[in-house]
């Protein structure tokens, strides 16, 4: 079966994007930064938090189910009560980030048989903080998402205005709700956008690269290898040969490139 998804519940859905799980058998993969957080569960482990991530790493391939959720980009900060930047770049455990919540989700875990018994109790304890929780911040999600539709290319200045906030106000609730400022989250998007295009020129000449990094608002193609090499850690030509040897032996990676297990 591989990789799927399923919605979250609707009084969930203003915090999280999806419920994921994996079957058994997953080979090591490339997880790029996406602006997201995740909690994650194998198992036999204890569950974790991984944070806002401004570099890719190489994620182990397991021999267990893993399934987890991935909230929307900086919806997080009021379910996991920590400010999302104390999180950037590093994997906590769940007990470390919700205390005794953590711990009895870990016992809980622990004896679930498979993917969706995890997912079960991870969706109740998620559901059991909502009383005690504040929404989003409706303008971070105008910005995220104004960011996202425009792949990255966008002048931060209108995104604020467009989130009705100054550019240094911005600058600080990105820090705090997502773990990076919205330029590094721009550059993120672009990322995440040309990714989803390049399997069709994993062998493709260097004009059709230059054509490529142009239409997905590179400069030109040294800035495109720039780039790739900074998020990523890989040139775009690597990535996108990675990429296709990771759908052979993972069906279903290629519906979310940043799988982060």
């Amino acid at each position: 079966m591989g990789y799927q998804e399923h919605a979250p519940p609707p009084l969930l859905a203003p915090f999280v994007t999806c419920f994921w799980e994996i079957d058994p058998g997953f080979v090591d993969h490339r997880v790029l930064p996406d602006g997201a957080m995740d909690v994650v569960m194998a198992g036999g482990d204890a569950a974790r938090v991984i944070g806002p991530m401004t570099r890719a790493i190489v994620a182990p391939g397991s021999r267990t189910w893993v399934a987890g959720v991935r909230f929307r980009p900086g919806a997080a900060v009021e379910m996991l009560g920590v400010a999302a930047s104390e999180l950037r770049d590093v994997a906590a455990s769940a007990r470390d980030v919700w205390g005794a919540a953590g711990r009895t989700l870990d016992a809980r875990v622990g004896e679930a048989s498979n993917a969706r018994h995890a997912l079960a109790l991870l969706e109740s304890e998620l559901l059991a903080r909502l009383p005690r929780v504040r929404p989003p911040d409706p303008r971070l999600a105008i910005a995220t998402d104004t960011l996202r539709v425009a792949r990255g290319e966008l002048p931060i200045a209108a995104v604020a205005a467009k989130a009705g906030l100054g550019e240094r106000q911005l600058e600080r609730l990105f820090v705090e709700r997502v773990g990076y400022g919205p330029k590094v989250f721009a550059r993120v998007m672009r990322v995440q956008h040309a990714v989803g295009s390049l399997a069709s020129l994993a062998r493709g000449a260097a004009a059709s690269w230059a054509r490529f990094a142009v239409e997905h608002g590179y400069a030109d193609q040294a800035h495109l290898i720039r780039e790739f090499q900074a998020l990523a850690g890989v040139t775009p030509r690597v990535y996108a040969t990675e990429r296709a040897m990771s759908e052979i032996d993972n069906p279903g990676r290629a519906t979310l490139p940043t799988l982060p297990v």
